[in-house]
């Protein structure tokens, strides 16, 4: 019997950034056709761990080996990078070329003109057995999602990639696509591509990989086998995760809830009920990016939510940059609508110290802070959510909340989430995938092509699995 070959492996890595241990005695190996999953249950060396496998840098301890040959350690760098791609929500194809020259025209050697009728063929050749049609014509722009993460993963394959990173693919693909995409990763691994799929849902993963690391404090504390996939397992890893959800107050339709107004599309109109919160799941991707699009401008004719009175907000996906400003302070931040409730409260210097008197036993001291620059990831998605709190509106529109957040960041926002529904506050979550959106639903509404498919109350949320979605 052959030995298996690793494509990619760490031996006791330990990186620093910034003065700061980022990865910590890290181990773990991926095989040649290898679907391996990496769930963080913190954020911390991800970003750090996703760059040194592009680029090799000196250790501080410890050594990395691509293609069983050793790229780098703590004694130096033996090449500068290596053939390691990446798909996630951004595009690296190049947008002024079209698909066959991202494909044919960027390797090296490739000849200059290659004629037309031999390039279609070779399009075709390479996209026909995964059930694509493209011309090779194409330009980014045209394309779909889905079309985009198969050229780039085709161009991976054809390019010589030791190994592909699939980056949260769930925030970005509907379900239906994401389950056509994971049928192409699966072939491909098959034909000897290896992947590391970083997810942050244990589901997600458990769906298609073959191990699946456990990352927490930059290192790997547990590796999964499949005959260990279990959701009693994660219950265990993840126990201050369930201990913290098991102690928010579960949905109850049972209490009576006034209805405050609608969430309106084209071919749908949805009631909104104080207190409560509805998930839109869009199966086909093409209604939430419109709605979320339209919500941002303050709604359309044919996206909006109607209220008999009051106000509603909107948070976008991936807030941090869009909503806040980093060059205030943290209480201007946080009260960047008060002007319009409180008569003189950018003169009056009173009314800014009770705040931040009322905010501190909340954040802490960082409320005092004169910028945002040395703020966390945490600290800045909790002055979104307190600014909502304070402002109080009707209903709250947020999009994709737990996309790019690690287990322990998602305990902090589905607090938010949960107070912000005890206050009253109606919740509407667009999203493309639902993580852990059910956590705090008291509707699931399943939107294909535009138009309601079905509507779910708690009680049936697991049979939201027959779609192959994430459920609680």
């Amino acid at each position: 019997m052959n030995a298996v070959r690793e494509v990619a492996a760490l031996r006791h890595v330990t990186l620093s950034e910034h003065g700061e241990a980022s990865l910590e005695e890290l181990s773990f190996s991926i095989a040649e056709g290898e679907i391996v999953g990496l769930l963080p249950l913190d954020g911390q060396g991800v970003e750090t761990l996703f760059s040194l496998l592009q680029h090799n840098r000196v250790l501080d301890r410890g050594w990395m080996y691509v293609d069983e040959k050793e790229v780098c350690s703590y004694l130096g760098v033996r090449q500068a990078t290596n053939k390691v791609s990446i798909i996630e929500a951004r595009s690296h194809l190049v947008p002024a070329l079209d698909v066959a020259d991202n494909l044919f025209s960027l390797k090296p050697n490739s000849p200059y003109v290659i004629p037309k009728k031999l390039l279609q063929s070779q399009i075709h050749s390479l996209f026909a057995p995964y059930g694509i049609t493209l011309t090779g014509g194409e330009h980014p722009a045209s394309l779909s999602p889905l079309e985009r993460c198969a050229v780039e993963l085709v161009k991976a394959k054809t390019s010589g990639s030791t190994l592909v990173i699939l980056r949260e693919l769930s925030t970005f693909l509907p379900p239906n696509d994401l389950a056509f995409l994971k049928e192409m990763i699966r072939k491909m691994a098959w034909e000897g591509l290896s992947f590391l799929y970083y997810g942050n849902h244990h589901r997600e993963l458990f769906s298609i990989c073959d191990k699946t690391l456990v990352m927490r404090s930059g290192t790997i504390p547990l590796s999964l086998s499949k005959e260990e996939y279990s959701d009693r397992t994660m219950d265990v890893v993840s126990r201050d995760f369930l201990r913290s959800l098991t102690a928010l107050a579960a949905s109850d339709d049972k209490t009576e809830a006034q209805v405050i107004g609608t969430l309106d599309g084209p071919l749908f109109s949805l009631p909104l009920f104080s207190g409560r919160c509805l998930v839109l799941l869009d199966l086909e991707q093409g209604t939430i990016p419109r709605f979320a699009e339209a919500l941002s401008q303050g709604g359309t004719e044919e996206y909006h939510i109607t209220l008999a009175s009051g106000q509603w907000e909107f948070i976008p996906s991936d807030p941090i940059g869009k909503v806040v400003f980093p060059s205030m302070s943290y209480l201007d931040n946080l009260a960047i609508r008060a002007g319009d409730k409180v008569k003189g409260f950018y003169r009056i210097h009173r009314y800014q110290e009770n705040l931040a008197a009322e905010f501190r036993p909340r954040v802490g001291d960082v409320v005092d802070a004169k910028d945002l620059s040395g703020l966390s990831q945490e600290e800045l998605y909790d002055l979104i959510y307190w600014r909502v709190d304070l402002d109080n509106p009707k209903v709250l529109c947020v999009t994709q909340p737990f996309a790019g957040l690690a287990m322990y960041q998602r305990i902090r926002l589905i607090r938010h989430l949960s107070r912000l529904l005890d206050k009253g506050i109606a919740i509407v979550i667009l999203a493309l995938s639902l993580s852990d959106s059910l956590r705090v639903a008291s509707r699931l509404v399943l939107l294909d092509g535009g138009v309601v498919k079905r509507q779910f109350i708690p009680s049936e949320f697991e049979e939201a699995a027959a779609y192959g979605l994430v459920t609680r």
